[in-house]
């Protein structure tokens, strides 16, 4: 299967850049959130997940740790993709983040990321995948 990640810094699925390889992807993971909010990628989540969904993709959304409060940060990821639990795959994108803007505050921490899947799952009924790069 081929997929690709879509989030707002390279440019979605709705550019010339982009285009290719959505058209050629079987799947999307798509960045629903960072942190607890304030980022203004929901807006952009929303129209890349609707578009896929009426291609026909396969569909996950992940959010994109920071590192400032496990529970506050699932329960924000959760707002925004529970309109869509039940047809996308959830994911927590585990990074380092060292670029800015990125920085991931928990990287290194063994109890993190489990506390935020397992308050995914507990509000939702649905196992989180990691995602990460490292």
């Amino acid at each position: 299967m081929r997929g690709i990640d879509i989030s707002h810094y390279n440019g979605w699925p709705f550019n010339a850049n982009t285009a290719t390889p959505y058209k050629e992807s079987d799947f999307v993971i798509v960045k629903a959130t960072q942190s607890t909010g304030g980022y203004g990628y929901t807006d952009y989540f929303k129209k890349a997940i609707d578009k896929a969904l009426s291609d026909g993709k396969l569909i996950g959304a992940y959010h994109y740790a920071d590192g400032t409060g496990a529970i506050k940060e699932a329960d924000y990821f959760v707002s925004v993709v529970k309109p869509y639990i039940g047809k996308i795959v959830l994911a927590l994108d585990w990074e380092t983040g060292n670029t800015p803007g990125s920085k991931n505050y928990a990287w290194g921490s063994t109890t993190y990321a489990k506390q935020f899947m397992d308050r995914v799952y507990e509000k939702t009924g649905v196992r989180c995948l990691l995602y990460s790069g490292m």
